[in-house]
C-alpha cells in the first residue's frame, strides 16, 4: 500500500499544482474531521484554515512533504477554486498571501496552490560540481562532466530527509566524501560528492567547505548519522 505522502507528490507530477480544497476530491481517503490549520511558529492557533474537514494522517503527510522540501504553497485567484470552494470556504473573511500572514482573531480562509518543488530552483553555490568544490582552473575540473543534476537527486533527498537531523553547530568528524560513501552504500548505487553535498543543501543542511577545499561539512547530527549507518 502506498504512503500517503507518495499519494500526494504523485498527484502533483500530474497536475504540476491544484488547490489545495480539491485533495479531497483526489484522494477521497483523506476525508476526516480536523481543520488543517495554517502552521506558524510559536503560535497554537493561527486561526488560518487551510482546508477543512480532512484527516489527522493528511495534515501530518502535508507537513513531512513541507519539511523536507518536496512541496510548496503559492497564492491563486479564487475562480481557480471553483463554485463548491466557493460555497464553504468564502463566507469565511479571505486571508491576504501578499501581506505578512499574521494570527487572526477569527476563523479565516487562505486560499493556496500546492506545488512540486522543482530542485533547480535550489539556489546551490556557483562553485559546486559533482566532484564537491571546484574551481574552473582545477586540475579535476571538466565542465561537461561536471554539471550537477538536481532533478536526479531524489533517492539521496529521501535517504537524508529519513535519516539525517540537523543541530546548530557544524559537525566537525564526517567529511561530505565520507558520507557520500556510507550513503551509496546504503541507496545501493554510486553517488559523487557533489550530488551529495547539493542534496544536503536542498534538505536546509548548513555546510562549511573544509581544508581540502574539495570537501565540506554539515551542521549534521553524529546520533543521527551513526544511527542511520547502523540501521539502513
Amino acid at each position: 500500500m502506498k504512503k500517503l505522502e507518495e499519494k500526494i507528490l504523485e498527484l502533483l507530477n500530474k497536475y504540476n499544482d491544484f488547490p489545495i480544497t480539491k485533495i479531497k476530491q483526489y484522494l477521497p481517503e483523506v476525508i476526516g474531521e480536523y481543520d488543517f490549520i495554517f502552521p506558524m511558529k510559536e503560535v497554537e492557533n493561527s486561526n488560518i484554515l487551510l482546508v477543512s474537514m480532512v484527516t489527522k494522517d493528511f495534515i501530518i503527510a502535508f507537513h513531512n512533504l513541507f519539511e523536507s522540501k518536496k512541496i510548496s504553497f503559492k497564492s491563486c485567484h479564487l475562480l481557480v477554486f471553483g463554485i463548491e470552494c466557493a460555497e464553504m470556504y468564502t463566507k469565511l473573511p479571505i486571508v491576504d498571501p501578499s501581506s505578512n500572514i499574521k494570527k487572526y482573531k477569527r476563523l479565516s480562509w487562505l486560499p493556496l496552490l500546492i506545488e512540486k518543488v522543482n530542485f533547480k530552483e535550489v539556489q546551490l553555490p556557483e562553485n559546486l560540481f559533482k566532484c564537491g568544490f571546484l574551481n574552473p582552473s582545477d586540475k579535476l575540473f571538466n565542465e561537461k562532466d561536471q554539471i550537477i543534476d538536481t532533478n536526479s537527486l531524489g533517492e539521496i533527498i529521501d535517504f537524508i530527509d529519513s535519516n539525517f537531523t540537523k543541530i546548530k553547530s557544524i559537525n566537525k568528524r564526517q567529511l561530505s566524501y565520507g558520507i557520500k560513501h556510507d550513503v551509496e552504500k546504503r541507496i545501493g548505487k554510486y553517488v559523487c560528492n557533489g550530488d551529495l553535498i547539493a542534496a544536503m543543501i536542498i534538505c536546509g543542511f548548513e555546510y562549511e567547505i573544509a581544508e581540502s577545499n574539495i570537501n565540506c561539512l554539515f551542521n549534521i547530527s553524529e546520533n543521527s548519522y551513526k544511527n542511520a549507518m547502523l540501521n539502513s
